[in-house]
């Protein structure tokens, strides 16, 4: 087994009937599409779409535990992002709410139920309510004339 087949090993088939995500994230599979030959705009027009808020129909033929089922897949906050919003989606349109087109976060309120899960499941992450306090501590800079970032130094004339 190669080094890239044990890092993208594939775990089996979803029971759904599902395609899976075989990708750890989208920039990978970006690096890798192209790297295979595939033309470079072609597949940014192909994958970016998917991605981006709004546009979570576009996975309506895959199943969204692959965004998460091995440990290289879990480690990237963009994929629990994603899962949550296809969650959150998919039950908006179980109850007969079409968002096409908007962030399904944008009616979250909506489906609380899914919410709570998706809290229990990654706390922290979607926005429980509890921030973590930010401290910010504004530090004076001792630089000199001719530092990089100040500009040129002043020249007399």
């Amino acid at each position: 087994m190669g080094l890239f087949d044990w890092l993208f090993r594939k775990p089996t088939a979803p029971a759904s009937g599902q395609k899976r995500y075989d990708y750890p994230t989208g920039n990978v599979e970006l690096a890798m599409r192209v790297e295979r030959g595939e033309h470079l705009m072609a597949v940014l027009a192909d994958i970016k779409p998917r991605w981006t808020p709004g546009n979570e129909h576009l996975w309506d033929e895959y199943d969204p535990e692959s965004l998460l089922d091995t440990p290289e897949k879990q480690q990237h906050l963009v994929n629990a992002l994603l899962f949550g919003r296809l969650m959150v989606y998919r039950a908006l349109r179980a109850a007969g709410r079409d968002v096409r087109g908007r962030d399904p976060f944008q009616v979250q309120d909506e489906v609380p139920e899914v919410m709570a899960r998706l809290r229990e499941r990654f706390p922290g992450v979607f926005g429980d309510g509890r921030r973590r306090a930010v401290r910010l501590e504004a530090r004076p800079l001792k630089l000199s004339p001719g530092d990089p970032g100040l500009g040129p130094p002043d020249v007399p004339g």
